[in-house]
């Protein structure tokens, strides 16, 4: 009975495996293998990205660093030191002197730059010591910056603080004085030419002040000649610190000054003479400034008046009473000498 039972068993377990492989369904094992390999790229492909991206952060992290600038420490003898390309540690026989670079690592590590320039290692930044400021004793410090004291100056201070000014000075003269000197009946226009030279001094006062002289020529066109005044003055002159008017900064001067010698000379074709002539000139000025590398060009307009007396072989001239000054507009182009 066992053995008919053993029998049937044998003939009947075929059929069994056969309808077990019939029913799994292949198709759906290959989409599950196919997924599972699709899965596996996908997390290469991730690793790689996230590998190129730490690298990446090392590479600007590097460049920021070693553009951090350097300092001098002091590295004692056992202080360990990674190389950068992950090979063998390396401790430090014997104590050292090293240049680093100031911006430590994310992981508190701090770069040494080597005598080639380039950097091989890192070293934690708590096992070194910064002797920057001991080596650089000698050196001013960068982070101070002394206030800038202010002296005030006395009234008279013997360090004075001078400067000499030239000008070229041209323009029109309305010379009606001049103009009844040499008998001239039309009109009373004549060219007006100054040189001035004034050395001016910082007092400590409002304006600064100085001495202006003056050489003066003014020509005049007379019918079969010509009539020409020529004088040297010289006086007391005041400039202003320089003030902003319409969004420019100006300077006002102003000047009093008396002849130290003048005279008129007058030639005609069948008539000449000489005339001693004695003046008080008073003048206003508006000036700009404009600063050079080699020095400070100074420009402006002018205005002057000036009183006339004159002899002739010492006898005093009848002047018109209405006539008794010169008027001169002039544009001035001078230097400033510090």
């Amino acid at each position: 009975m066992l053995a008919l039972f053993f029998l049937a068993f044998i003939f009947t377990q075929p059929a069994f495996a056969q309808d077990s492989l019939e029913q799994i369904n292949f198709d759906t094992v290959e989409d599950i293998n196919q997924r599972k390999e699709k899965v596996q790229q996908e997390l290469y492909v991730e690793s790689q990205k996230l590998k190129w991206a730490k690298e990446f952060a090392q590479k600007i992290e590097k460049e920021d660093i070693e553009k951090s600038g350097t300092f001098k420490a002091f590295i004692k003898r056992g202080t360990i030191l990674l190389p950068l390309d992950n090979s063998k540690k390396y401790i430090l026989p014997k104590d050292i002197y090293a240049v680093l670079f100031r911006m430590q690592d994310k992981e508190g590590y701090q770069y040494i730059l080597g005598k080639s320039g380039k950097v091989s290692y890192k070293v934690k930044a708590i096992e070194i010591s910064n002797i920057e400021v001991i080596t650089d004793l000698n050196k001013r410090p960068h982070y101070y910056t002394p206030v800038e004291v202010k002296r005030e100056k006395p009234f008279y201070d013997d360090d004075v603080n001078y400067w000499l000014e030239t000008s070229i000075i041209t323009g029109l003269a309305i010379s009606n004085v001049t103009r009844d000197l040499v008998g001239k009946e039309d009109s009373s226009f004549a060219r007006s030419f100054k040189l001035e030279m004034a050395p001016y001094f910082d007092l400590n006062f409002p304006v600064y002040l100085g001495l202006s002289f003056q050489w003066e020529s003014m020509t005049m066109s007379l019918d079969g000649g010509k009539a020409k005044q020529e004088m040297l003055t010289a006086g007391p002159t005041l400039q202003t610190r320089s003030f902003d008017t319409f969004g420019t900064p100006l300077i006002f001067v102003s000047s009093v000054r008396f002849s130290l010698y003048g005279h008129i000379s007058q030639r005609q074709t069948d008539f000449s003479r000489d005339l001693k002539i004695h003046a008080t000139a008073f003048e206003l000025g508006l000036m700009k400034e404009k600063k050079l590398d080699v020095g400070t060009l100074t420009y402006g307009l002018h205005y002057q008046r000036e009183w006339l007396r004159a002899k002739a072989e010492d006898t005093s001239l009848d002047i018109k009473s209405q006539n008794t000054f010169n008027d001169i507009l002039g544009l001035s182009l001078g230097w400033k000498w510090l």
